[in-house]
């Protein structure tokens, strides 16, 4: 009977931490799921030249209160050709505004991009879900700069403006 008990408990927090029921009340796998696609999107937006579909990825109030977005889009096709190689996602984090029962989720993520061979560095930040103020909802900015000048000039998440920025 010994062994039983020894063994049960183990057993017990396996299927707890395999569950995840806390991260699925809580809806952050699925966020975090959201947050992938939101990067696939961005990815075959810029594979395929989409300006709109790009455009309707961010924000109301990005949108709204970023008058150049649509031009700054255009800007950024223009700047590099976009026939993307490959990709890979190099880091995430996740922030979250918990108040009652109210929250707001935002997700900065980093990918490598190669596009013609030259390594680029796609950052984005994404307000997957925001209880406070729905406008907010979507891609709040988009960096696309090369390697090279992301090494040269750091950028703190922090310090990312509304919309599109690009390397010149």
């Amino acid at each position: 009977m010994k062994p039983f008990i020894r063994i049960f408990p183990f057993f017990l927090s396996m299927s707890i931490c395999m569950n995840c029921t806390c991260c699925e009340k809580t809806g952050f796998m699925t966020r975090d799921q959201n947050n992938k696609i939101i990067a696939q999107d961005i990815i075959e937006c810029l594979n395929t030249r989409n300006q709109k579909k790009l455009y309707d990825l961010f924000s109301q109030n990005v949108q709204a209160g970023n008058l150049s977005l649509k031009e700054k889009i255009t800007k950024l096709f223009g700047h590099v050709e976009m026939k993307i190689d490959r990709y890979e996602q190099d880091a995430m984090s996740v922030d979250a505004s918990i108040r009652n029962n109210e929250n707001c989720t935002e997700y900065h993520t980093k990918y490598k991009l190669w596009i013609n061979g030259v390594e680029y560095s796609l950052r984005y930040i994404y307000i997957e879900k925001d209880d406070f103020d729905k406008k907010n909802e979507g891609v709040r900015s988009i960096r696309l700069v090369t390697k090279e000048y992301s090494d040269k000039h750091l950028c703190y998440w922090q310090d990312m403006e509304p919309g599109i920025f690009i390397s010149e």
